[in-house]
């Protein structure tokens, strides 16, 4: 079974998150930098660990408002190779908090805001979240349009004090990881070359790869 995956939408950040799952104190700890000298390149490097290992995760650690662009509504079809699919709408990064509003562009080309329970349910605490036509209820036909749906909604774990342990120590270990180098690298190899940080992120991972 599967529903629209990342081949079909684009997600944009609404409102970030306003704080990170690691503080600059934690952080240098880490490293074992006692001195302010390297704090603002310490800062710069714990929002892109944080980006990084969401990404990799597929997870949102800091409450973070997001919004999922899609092309239509997901109908449900068996497709040529027999594979199911269903008429969720699965929301990437994980967990999620709520549902702000389901937004459609009608036939005529008119911005139309579903309502909630009325019109659609969405999932308490499953990982991924998703929302569903209500019951007897079947999605509206849109516009063709690239973005034709338009889903607003709150993920994440919470504060910095909800972030999981794991989460926390995958984003220290990156930072400490290009803190220690000092050479022009990325993440991706930091990530490729110390196995630890993917199997830390996998506890916090919502199941479904979306890249």
């Amino acid at each position: 079974m599967s529903a629209l995956l990342l081949r079909d939408f684009n997600t944009t950040v609404v409102t970030p998150p306003t704080e990170e799952p690691v503080t600059l104190q934690e952080a240098k700890k880490h490293i074992r930098q006692p001195l302010a000298v390297d704090d603002v390149e310490i800062v710069d490097k714990i929002k892109a660990a944080r980006e990084f290992a969401e990404f990799k995760s597929g997870a949102t650690f800091i409450t973070t408002v997001r919004k999922l662009w899609l092309p239509r509504f997901p109908t449900a079809r068996t497709d040529s190779g027999g594979e199911f699919h269903d008429r969720r709408i699965v929301l990437p990064r994980s967990p999620l908090i709520s549902v702000t509003s389901v937004e459609h562009l009608d036939t005529d080309g008119v911005l139309q805001t579903l309502t909630v329970t009325t019109d659609y349910v969405a999932t308490q605490g499953s990982r991924p979240g998703y929302v569903v036509p209500a019951f007897g209820k079947h999605w509206p036909t849109t516009r063709q349009f690239m973005e034709a749906v338009r889903v607003t909604y709150v993920a994440g774990f919470g504060a910095a004090a909800d972030v999981p342990s794991d989460a926390k120590e995958a984003i220290l270990r990156l930072v400490g990881g290009f803190y220690r180098d000092r050479e022009p690298t990325d993440f991706e190899q930091l990530y490729r070359n110390d196995p630890s940080i993917e199997a830390l992120l996998m506890t916090v991972s919502d199941g479904f790869k979306w890249v």
